[in-house]
């Protein structure tokens, strides 16, 4: 068979130019309107997504959620996407990919008796290149997706077999003309599909209806449109996703795409620097906080409270809406958006405390008045810098400060510690300090505490070479304009260089055996740059832990580093997966890692990266308008802009060459480092 299927689908936006809960009121407009066409139309079909919306629509409106229940069961409401809403496709981790279908097929399974088959992002802004495994792990077997355009990236064919290097794949299909009716009419879609060069009448093509964005759904002079259609003999017909690609599958030809699909609106690689951070974060604070409850539980001690981590993981799915996390959405829905963050963050983080002293109070720690217990949440042995602090309140009471620390092990080894900078401020009450300890795999160690006493060591203070500092006293953040809207409309990359941070002072913070601690500091007319670069003893890797007071509008800040790479290309991590890139210049999505050569950079939040012959670099900070849309925006100067005032950050410099592998675990550390406990004595099992 062939002909045009129909789709009638309502693209709904839970919060972007709204907040959330007028996007979710729209949905349950649009899924009362649906059912009025239901009602007049016997052949009419509803495709919907987003487990989300359907959760707040059973949740407020049971009645009308049985109504939509008993169509679903009827075939003509139909169920796709098979994801909790739909997200960024380049910037969640992969984890959260799995997350989103996780309790979405859950959801759908358990309250309309099947799962999606439907993969369904049609207003996303790219779509990486591991996709197809992540969809077919989740029992997915189709896509449809919209953006990039043909403008964008050329396909030979709208369909294709969308592949990943594992050898996964789902048929995917390219919306021509747009999910919704604001450019085009029914009849004027089927005219302009019947004369595009890639128009085969001997193959089925799908084409979507309906009024979208803030909700509506197919009109009744759309539906109407399409009767007249048919009555004027032509071959379309109300339809479903699903069985468009069931038909599909029937057509011979069908060609392989092995490749990510983008780009489309690079500027949401980088804006709101704030949402792409606290996303990260609590992306490994929730996985952090269900690992170490796994690991109490398993000793009979404390039970997660799953249904607390269900929810803060579904707020943070929620969260990583297209224009959420792409930032792209008015303040007043990123300012929601970074509430359910912190609210997710902070759910894991009482989780994991409450795992992890639950275990601690059944330590042995009889023997010495204060004791280090250190958690690894990872499945492997390493040894890693742990950073602690204690109180001391002799230094300001009495006088008597405390300059040294030693750690005793099980075994009674001494391990030597270096006094640090501390966070608290007041006199010497509160003292840091550093320990290179060895961690068991997915356990804890401890670690008896002895003050103000002093171990051997015949190491030398670390210092920090001048090949290393050079590369941060010489010109690396690096300023350009950025005229461009909220999204990067129309913008491939951004090298139009204005200026750069100038380096006014230079300093030794810490100096000692286990390493060393130099803060730079520069600046760029009213923006100021404090770069903490930080070298372990017999390492050559370098972090850096940075704060940004960025002051500019309409301008970008890049921190970029020379790579030395023969290659002209590099490679980027991207959702479970790695993909490698050409050195062009163009703003690439990053979830953690690159490398180029012998560089590599893992950092914690910024997820614009960008290579070109020399220099390897990361957009730090971006100040577009907020909802800063071109067409029809253009010359908008005045408003709200983005990443104003401090903000911080880190990231890791490898000065080696290293293998995917080996950075996928050492990124995995950085982003969930190990968690200590200081105890006090007590008996234990």
């Amino acid at each position: 068979m062939s002909g045009i299927h129909f789709i009638g689908n309502a693209h709904v936006d839970p919060a972007w130019m709204w907040r959330l809960g007028e996007g979710f009121e729209s949905f349950v407009s649009t899924c009362r309107s649906a059912l009025d066409r239901m009602d007049e139309t016997e052949e009419f079909i509803f495709s919907a997504s987003s487990a989300a919306l359907y959760e707040f629509v059973e949740k407020t409106d049971k009645e009308l959620f049985e109504r939509i229940c008993q169509r679903v069961q009827e075939g003509r409401w139909e169920i796709v996407g098979g994801w909790w809403i739909e997200p960024d496709c380049n910037l969640p981790s992969g984890e959260s990919f799995l997350r989103q279908a996780q309790y979405a097929q859950e959801y759908f399974l358990s309250r309309f008796g099947k799962t999606c088959e439907v993969g369904f992002c049609i207003d996303s802004f790219g779509h990486n290149a591991n996709l197809p495994q992540l969809l077919s792990q989740a029992g997915i077997k189709y896509y449809v997706f919209m953006r990039p355009g043909e403008d964008e990236l050329h396909l030979d064919k709208p369909y294709f077999y969308w592949k990943a290097k594992t050898g996964e794949k789902v048929l995917a299909y390219r919306i021509p003309y747009h999910y919704s009716n604001f450019q085009h009419s029914v009849k004027e879609k089927v005219g302009l599909l019947e004369s595009s060069p890639f128009y085969d009448a001997s193959i089925p093509w799908m084409l979507f209806y309906g009024v979208g964005n803030h909700g509506g759904g197919p009109t009744k002079e759309q539906i109407q449109q399409i009767q007249e259609l048919r009555s004027e003999n032509k071959d379309v017909r109300f339809s479903s996703v699903l069985s468009y690609f069931k038909e599909l599958e029937k057509a011979a030809d069908i060609p392989e795409f092995e490749l990510d699909i983008q780009h489309h609106a690079i500027g949401c690689y980088s804006a709101h620097s704030e949402l792409k951070k606290l996303n990260r974060e609590a992306e490994n604070a929730l996985i952090r906080a269900e690992k170490f409850c796994k690991l109490a539980s398993e000793h009979g001690l404390y039970g997660a409270d799953q249904n607390a981590l269900v929810k803060a993981w579904k707020n943070v799915l929620l969260n990583q809406f297209h224009d959420t996390l792409g930032g792209v959405s008015i303040k007043q829905a990123c300012d929601d958006a970074v509430e359910l963050y912190h609210s997710g963050i902070a759910t894991a983080k009482e989780e994991e405390r409450l795992a992890l002293y639950s275990i601690a109070n059944k330590i042995d720690t009889s023997g010495s008045v204060e004791t280090l217990v250190v958690f690894n949440p990872h499945p492997y042995e390493y040894a890693t810098p742990v950073e602690f602090e204690l109180w001391h309140p002799d230094a300001s009471e009495k006088g008597i400060p405390l300059d040294s620390v030693v750690l005793i092990d099980d075994d009674g080894k001494e391990i030597p510690t270096q006094c640090i900078e501390a966070s608290g401020k007041i006199g010497g009450d509160r003292v840091g300090f550093v320990a290179l300890l060895p961690l068991r795999a997915f356990g804890w160690k401890k670690f008896a505490i002895k003050r103000n006493q002093l171990t051997k060591s015949t190491s030398e203070a670390v210092t920090i070479g001048e090949q290393i500092l050079e590369l941060f006293t010489k010109p690396h953040a690096i300023v350009y304009d950025d005229t461009s809207d909220t999204w990067g409309h129309g913008v491939a990359r951004y090298d139009k260089v204005i200026g750069e941070f100038t380096v006014e002072d230079i300093r030794v913070i810490e100096s000692g055996s286990l390493r060393s601690k130099v803060r730079i500091i520069s600046h760029y007319d009213s923006s100021e740059l404090i770069e903490d670069v930080i070298q372990y003893q017999d390492s050559d890797n370098v972090e850096v832990r940075t704060q940004l007071n960025w002051q500019e509008k309409r301008k970008m800040v890049k921190i970029r580093f020379p790579h030395e790479s023969e290659k002209q290309s590099f490679v980027t991590e991207i959702p479970n997966s790695w993909m490698e890139r050409p050195a062009d210049g163009k703003e690439y999505p990053v979830i953690l890692w690159v490398t180029a050569g012998e560089l590599s950079i893992i950092t914690d939040s910024k997820q614009s990266f960008s290579c070109d012959e020399n220099y390897l670099s990361f957009i730090a900070a971006r100040s577009p308008l907020y909802a800063h849309h071109a067409p029809p925006h253009e010359n908008m100067v005045d408003g709200l802009h983005q990443d104003q005032g401090w903000q911080t950050f880190q990231y890791q410099l490898h000065l080696q060459k290293i293998n995917t592998e080996i950075l996928g675990r050492e990124s995995e550390k950085f982003m969930q480092p190990a968690s200590i406990l200081i105890v006090s004595e007590h008996t234990g099992a």
